[in-house]
């Protein structure tokens, strides 16, 4: 796969996901619970820490850090890793993840798009998880649950309550003050 065939299919799912999400009020980003027995928001701490970890394996399959990834086929130490990943984040409010998750998915874009063909080559072939595929899972996750709540509340769909889209141009509004 290329580069750019990568990233398409790695911005599809992110749009996937935020289309899910919006216009659903934060505390059913909290509480609802997915078919995976996951909330909406621990799926997103999750993603975000996966978004993180990539990041991680790219920088040692490009020789930036020493550290070697865990197994990825350790099921064990992710499923583990995950639960943490989901209790740290349990302390932040669901508007905090939301934001953390947009940074962190940008940096990833961003670091993805920095790297020289020999590297992203590298990186390929040493991540068995390279371009997430787990924001696939999730949207799908997300959009079937999205489909039954909309159904019981079907102008809910319509409304921005707090959704995902609006954090996303609010945070986008303020890094370009910052610039």
């Amino acid at each position: 796969m290329d580069k750019k065939t990568l990233l398409d299919k790695m911005q599809f799912d992110w749009q996937r996901l935020v289309s899910a999400v919006e216009g659903v009020p934060h505390d059913e980003l909290e509480h609802v619970i997915l078919a995976d027995g996951r909330s909406i928001k621990a799926a997103c701490s999750v993603l975000t820490a996966w978004d993180g970890e990539t990041m991680r394996r790219i920088r040692f399959a490009t020789g930036e850090r020493a550290e070697p990834p865990h197994d990825p086929h350790d099921s064990e130490y992710w499923s583990a890793w995950a639960a943490r990943q989901i209790e740290i984040k349990s302390v932040m409010p669901v508007r905090g993840v939301m934001i953390d998750m947009i940074g962190t998915r940008r940096r990833l874009l961003e670091l993805i798009e920095s790297l020289d063909e020999t590297q992203f080559e590298r990186w390929l072939a040493t991540d068995p998880h390279a371009g997430s595929p787990r924001f696939a899972e999730t949207a799908s996750l997300v959009e079937q649950w999205r489909e039954t709540w909309n159904a019981a509340q079907p102008s809910a769909g319509k409304k921005l309550l707090g959704g995902l889209k609006r954090l996303i141009f609010h945070h986008r509004d303020t890094e370009t003050r910052r610039s």
